[in-house]
Order: structure tokens, then C-alpha cells, then sequence
């Protein structure tokens, strides 16, 4: 989570997959979240539900953050049965414009 930072056009990329699938059924889930005129934005990923270590998603959003608000990130989690799912996230936010 980016909780200092300056205003303007960010690119904000993540990736996301399951490194162990659970015994029965999973999902995960990324969303991101900024403030944008003072009102606060999020926008989610597709839930991977596919529970095998292929099973995987990733996006790019742009985006335009207001000044020292937070560009945060949070996933949502599940699974079911003795072995529980685990995930790799990989995420990166880069600044590609200055506040208009």
C-alpha cells in the first residue's frame, strides 16, 4: 500500500496465482482502491475460482489519485477443505503523469 505519494496518473499492475490449490474449491480476488476527487474508487479483479496451480489473473488499471491519499490493494480469500489454498501476488505501481 502507497500511503505517501504525489497526485496524478498512475499504472497500477498486479498479477495473481494459486502456488497451492486447496482440496476442494478457492477463489481470490485483488482489489484495488484510490481517491479520485475526494471520492474513493476501487477496481476488483475476475475471482480466480479455477483452484489448480494454473489457475491465475492479472490486470492493469490507470488511474488518477488524488494527493496524499493511499493507492491500496487488499484480496479476498477463500477456500474449503484440509489443505488450504496459498497464493503468489505480484503487484507494481508506477507514476506515468503529473496531477492535471
Amino acid at each position: 500500500n502507497m500511503a505517501s505519494r504525489p497526485a496524478g496518473l498512475w499504472r497500477v499492475s498486479w498479477q495473481v496465482r494459486v502456488s497451492r490449490a486447496a482440496t476442494t474449491s478457492s477463489s481470490v480476488q485483488v482489489v484495488i482502491t484510490w481517491t479520485q476527487g475526494v471520492v474513493v474508487c476501487q477496481e476488483s479483479s475476475t475471482a480466480v475460482v479455477g483452484n489448480t496451480t494454473a489457475s491465475r489473473d492479472g490486470d492493469v488499471v490507470v488511474l488518477r489519485a488524488d494527493a496524499s491519499t493511499p493507492i491500496s490493494y487488499t484480496v479476498n480469500y477463500a477456500c474449503v477443505g484440509a489443505t488450504s489454498m496459498q497464493y503468489e501476488l505480484d503487484i507494481h505501481a508506477e507514476q506515468i503523469g503529473a496531477a492535471a
